[in-house]
Formats: C-alpha cells, sequence, structure tokens
C-alpha cells in the first residue's frame, strides 16, 4: 500500500517538473516567433511608451504578439493615437507595431466601436491620453 502514495508523489513531482519547462518553453518560443521590428519613428515610439505607461504594460508588449484583452485594448488605443496625432500612414504604423495595414484598420474600428458603445469613462480615458501624447508630442518637436 505505501507504493501508492509513493507512485502519487513521484507523478506530481514530475507533472510540476513538466509544467515549468513547458512554461518556459512557451516563453522562449514567443519570443523567437516576435517578427523583426524596424526601429519605430521616434514620435510612433513615444506614443507607444505613454499607452504602455497607462497601462502599466512594458512597451514590448505592445508592439508583440500577445492577444490578451488588456494589452490588445491598450495597442489598438495607441493604434488609433498614432494615426490622429502623427501624419505617419497605416503602413508606418502597421510596421512600427509588427502589424499589417488590415491590423491597424482593425484596431482603428475597435477604438471607434468602443467610443459609440460603452461607458463614458472610455472617452474620457482615450481622451486623457490624446492630451498627454499631443504635449509629449510637442515638446519632442520643440526639442529638435
Amino acid at each position: 500500500m505505501s507504493s501508492i502514495p509513493q507512485a502519487l508523489r513521484r507523478f506530481r513531482s514530475a507533472q510540476r517538473e513538466l509544467i515549468a519547462a513547458a512554461q518556459e518553453l512557451s516563453a522562449t518560443l514567443e519570443h523567437v516567433a516576435q517578427p523583426h521590428t524596424p526601429a519605430a519613428p521616434r514620435e510612433v515610439r513615444l506614443i507607444q511608451e505613454i499607452v504602455a505607461r497607462r497601462y502599466q504594460i512594458p512597451v514590448e508588449l505592445v508592439v508583440g504578439v500577445s492577444r490578451e484583452a488588456h494589452t490588445t485594448t491598450a495597442r489598438h488605443i495607441a493604434m488609433r493615437l498614432c494615426r490622429e496625432l502623427t501624419a505617419y500612414s497605416p503602413k508606418m504604423i502597421a510596421l512600427s507595431f509588427n502589424r499589417s495595414e488590415g491590423g491597424v484598420e482593425h484596431g482603428l474600428h475597435v477604438v471607434s466601436a468602443r467610443l459609440h458603445n460603452e461607458s463614458p469613462h472610455f472617452p474620457a480615458e482615450l481622451e486623457a491620453l490624446r492630451s498627454e501624447a499631443k504635449a509629449a508630442l510637442k515638446a519632442l518637436t520643440a526639442a529638435a
């Protein structure tokens, strides 16, 4: 009878090791799977940083492959602000976010839909980010 509890302990230990190895492999594959991103224009990078800071995530997630809701919301908002506040084409914005032009258009559509369909908090949040980004871009232009 004592062999069953021992076998169960060994099984659980092996299971934990396997889960840890799978998580490590997943993180490695996600890092490798990210395509090479050309350097984003400094105005786009500034907007990415502002939005990432507001959403308390690294900029790498904003331009990365994550599809978590919190991350995609930040990414879509950053795309929208880049389109509104810079003269860059959807193609340049797409390159700066590791996305296709269709991905950028989708992000812009999602933000527009949220502006019309969600609580009043979302438009206020977007406006606060827009104001912060405008001020930062103005300072960036003045410094150049």
